[in-house]
């Protein structure tokens, strides 16, 4: 369920026609659309209020007002006059409780964005981040003043973390001088405002040129002297010999494709042996093989969680995995990256009405960062969730067998559903999905959309994998080494750019901000002949453009983070 808070600068200045605007273009794309008024005031017994007026709007609609208090005060001051009670914890549990069988949830607040909901001034923006809100629609009156408000309200909204827009909306007569200037001023005379018009879009192809962020399809041919540390060939599989000679192997017996669906005649002997080496490898009971690392994540985090169930993810989650949360009937909720004790109190908060999941990667793709595995193993233990471990940059790089940081960590019988790539580590193509409930495996096969229609993954994928994963279970050494040059080469890029986190994943951030910066110090390392992952906003947050180091085995760890940090001081004015 994808949620969204309709907040403002201040009280009446439409944020119920926002919102009713809203219920409105999500029903008309098919979607169930639910609209949340958390706390009214004002409002005097049998009168009607904000959900009245949007379910009037939207018959369709499931309209629901959680508080309300008669004296037309600040929540706290109304709630304080008639005995009652509001905080975050509290409209939290309500929210929580809140009907939540739609594929989209509107959440209107009461007054301003920075109205105190919580003795300890607490606002709305803290009630978003607490509950896990995906975006945010911010509302200003269309008047004199709005260029002000707009900017003081964009302000408080930035670097929060969730993606935000503003609406300008025309409540009551306005100068047409006065429109103008502000369309001119908050749009850069793009579009003239208009009631519930947003200043801030979903960007167009246009816009997306001019800020620096189209993506581009751009055939990539490799140079000799190039040094690659953008991919995720981590362990330099893609290119072994036996990886190699096992796919041409396969190609032979098999041919170059599997020519149908799973279910038709595209599950062939040789996928069935990758399958039940996969599962002797993490020690689970069954599997499943895909075609794509995405598909397999939509369709675990879409399918097997139930409407009466709760998925709890963290906040940076694979966009595969959000894909599928948001598409499931689940509540969904997201956490506060790596921080459990948010993750528990979304638990203690649960209702048990369902059972719950809880989603997370082991190693982050964007971050490289990892949560405490055997601290959510303890929460498992304690609130029984089931719970669902990417492990794609984890595989080949952690492990005492190279299964993972599950594996190493000790907590690999904890996991209940564990999300692996074959794509990276393991130099193939595809990815798999472990059960140590084969009924969850059932019910993919039997309703996952994305496993049953598309063509199966190629023969030589598979055999080449198999090869991989016999490669990978011997490579003690090479684990050992490629995290002390991770470390090193940490500690190296240090010494120029503080913000460089510890670690010993394969994937090093290097956080430069905003996006024009960030591209042109990626132009200039791969004119000096390094290539990183150039990542952008909406990949990563605003204000948070990065280049994204990925290593790689065969690296001369010290040298080559010299040569990077060289030429990063050199930007950085060091």
């Amino acid at each position: 369920m994808k949620q969204i808070l309709v907040t403002a600068n201040d009280t009446g200045v439409g944020k119920t026609w926002v919102s009713s605007r809203l219920v409105c273009e999500y029903l008309g794309q098919g979607l169930r659309v639910g609209y949340v008024k958390v706390v009214e005031t004002g409002v005097p017994e049998g009168g009607g209020g904000d959900a009245e007026t949007v379910q009037a709007a939207n018959p369709d609609a499931v309209c629901q007002t959680l508080l309300r208090f008669k004296e037309p005060l600040a929540p706290l001051a109304a709630a304080e006059r008639e005995g009652g009670e509001v905080s975050i914890a509290r409209l939290a549990r309500l929210l929580e409780n809140a009907d939540s069988a739609v594929d989209v949830r509107i959440i209107e607040g009461a007054g301003g964005v920075a109205v105190p909901l919580d003795a300890d001034g607490r606002d709305w923006l803290d009630l978003a981040l607490h509950v896990g809100v995906d975006s945010i629609v911010a509302v200003v009156e269309d008047r004199l003043g709005a260029i002000n408000q707009a900017r003081l309200l964009e302000s408080y909204l930035q670097g929060c973390g969730i993606e935000f827009e503003l609406r300008l909306n025309c409540v009551g007569e306005v100068c047409p001088e006065v429109r103008e200037v502000n369309c001119k001023a908050l749009e850069g005379g793009r579009q003239k405002p208009e009631s519930g018009r947003r200043l801030v879009e979903r960007q167009s192809l246009q816009e997306r040129s001019r800020t620096g962020m189209l993506r581009e399809l751009d055939v990539h041919r490799p140079a000799e002297d190039l040094l690659n540390l953008s991919g995720n060939d981590y362990l330099g599989l893609a290119r072994h010999p036996k990886v190699i000679q096992a796919a041409r192997d396969t190609v032979a017996r098999w041919g170059c494709s599997a020519s149908a669906s799973p279910l038709v005649t595209g599950f062939l002997p040789i996928h069935h042996d990758l399958e039940t080496l996969l599962c002797q490898w993490h020690g689970f009971s069954s599997g499943m093989v895909w075609t794509a690392g995405f598909q397999a994540n939509r369709a675990v985090l879409g399918l097997l969680p139930q409407k009466t169930d709760l998925v709890l993810a963290d906040r940076l989650v694979h966009r595969s995995m959000l894909s599928g949360a948001m598409q499931g009937r689940a509540t969904f909720r997201r956490y506060r990256h790596l921080d459990l004790e948010h993750l528990e109190d979304l638990l203690k908060s649960s209702d048990g009405g369902g059972r719950v999941f809880v989603a997370t990667e082991s190693v982050f793709s964007m971050d490289g960062d990892a949560p405490d595995l055997p601290a959510i193993a303890g929460l498992r233990e304690k609130y029984g969730f089931t719970w669902i471990l990417d492990e794609a940059h984890a595989l080949g790089w952690h492990g005492p067998t190279g299964a993972g940081l599950a594996e190493e960590t000790g907590v690999g019988e904890c996991v209940d559903i564990l999300v692996g790539t074959l794509g990276k580590a393991l130099g193939s193509q595809g990815a798999y999905v472990l059960f140590r409930n084969p009924d969850f495996r059932e019910r993919l096969v039997n309703f996952s959309e994305d496993f049953i229609y598309s063509t199966y993954m190629s023969p030589a994928s598979a055999g080449a994998a198999l090869a991989a994963v016999d490669l990978v279970r011997e490579m003690q050494v090479v684990r050992t080494a490629v995290q002390a040059g991770s470390r090193s080469f940490r500690a190296c890029l240090r010494d120029v750019l503080p913000g460089v986190p510890d670690g010993d994943s394969p994937i090093v951030p290097v956080v430069l901000g905003p996006v024009e910066p960030t591209k042109e110090v990626h132009r200039q390392l791969l004119e000096s002949g390094i290539l990183t992952g150039f990542i952008r906003p909406p990949t990563v947050p605003q204000g948070t453009s990065r280049l994204r180091i990925s290593l790689q085995s065969s690296l001369d760890f010290e040298a080559v983070a010299r040569q990077v940090a060289a030429r990063l001081g050199k930007e950085a004015g060091a």
